[in-house]
């Protein structure tokens, strides 16, 4: 769909549709396919949000002297450091899970969505979560100072970075791609085949 007709039908409650065009575009194996993916991410985000939840739990009841934390659903103590780097994880799934539900009800509404994109929907709260924890890594790390290192030792800060860079993911990965080909180059020949 070209880009000007897309931003029209954006701003246009209608969808672009004449009055009583109210019958679904999609088959009704599409609509079992737009459900399963529906119900998909709302168990996704029940699960993600109760971990989240259930870990912020433990952090609350634990000793705030103690360097670990008890987990005791799976019976183990975790380091404080990690389970930060847990919760930029976690909630960076969530950013994804939500970035993921927005963009099927929008799609399905507008008439964009495609089966083609099935792995994309499936994936996107993975990627995101990945994404969070390895760009606080970059941070961290002095690679690219973009905050100080300290910030990370707060769980409210983790908690909006990782929903935040999970949320924005496929921008970050855009913005990591178009600087590692201006900083670091391309593997692609003249003719557009790579070496």
């Amino acid at each position: 769909m070209p880009e000007s007709t897309a931003s029209n039908i954006s701003s246009d409650p209608t969808d672009g549709r004449k009055d009583s065009d109210w019958q679904s575009r999609y088959s009704g194996s599409a609509w079992t396919q737009i459900l399963l993916e529906l119900i998909y991410l709302i168990l996704l985000l029940a699960a993600l949000s109760s971990t989240l939840c259930y870990v912020g739990y433990a952090i609350t009841i634990s000793d705030k002297k103690s360097q670990v934390v008890f987990l005791g659903v799976i019976g183990i103590n975790i380091h404080r450091e990690l389970i930060q780097w847990l919760i930029v994880t976690l909630a960076g799934s969530v950013g994804g899970v939500i970035f993921d539900l927005k963009w099927l009800y929008h799609s399905v509404a507008k008439g964009l969505w495609t089966r083609d994109r099935v792995l994309w929907r499936i994936l996107v709260p993975v990627i995101s979560g990945v994404v969070s924890v390895f760009l606080a890594f970059i941070i961290v790390s002095g690679l690219l100072p973009f905050v100080k290192n300290e910030t990370f030792r707060t769980t409210y800060f983790g908690l909006g970075f990782g929903f935040m860079f999970g949320y924005f993911s496929d921008n970050v990965i855009a913005a990591l791609q178009n600087f590692a080909k201006k900083y670091i180059g391309t593997t692609n020949t003249e003719d557009g085949t790579n070496d």
